[in-house]
């Protein structure tokens, strides 16, 4: 069948809000906006770019010769990454950079997504 969203547990207004309340499309927004920007800073920004990637790229470079054959395979995957990384960095995390003009939070809310990120970030390597 369809899914219907019911309700959203809205922890700004202290209510459990349904389609039936006032407050109901706000309520929806507030989700989208969060949920946007929650995907965008921590799982995309935070943990596939400056994270994974960055280490990823990092380890590449420094652990494996120019003419590695293992290094050259991989290098399609990681080209430019530092660069994008870096430039990402000064472009979407400062205060009124891209990512706090098109998020719906003040800047000291965005930082604190981002430290949540950072806090639970998990490393795991490859099963023996």
């Amino acid at each position: 069948g369809k899914w219907t969203l019911a309700a959203i547990d809205w922890r700004h207004g202290g209510k459990t809000v349904t389609p039936s309340d006032n407050s109901w499309e706000h309520v929806k927004w507030v989700w989208r906006c969060s949920i946007v920007t929650y995907i965008t800073t921590i799982h995309h920004l935070m943990w596939t770019h400056w994270m994974v990637a960055n280490s990823f790229a990092t380890s590449l470079y420094e652990t494996l010769g120019p003419q590695h054959p293992v290094r050259k395979l991989l290098h399609v995957h990681t080209y430019k990454t530092q660069s994008i990384n870096h430039h990402s960095a000064l472009a979407l995390y400062p205060e009124n950079g891209m990512l706090h003009r098109m998020s719906p939070f003040p800047y000291s809310e965005l930082q604190r997504i981002f430290m949540l990120g950072a806090e639970g970030f998990q490393f795991h390597t490859w099963p023996e």
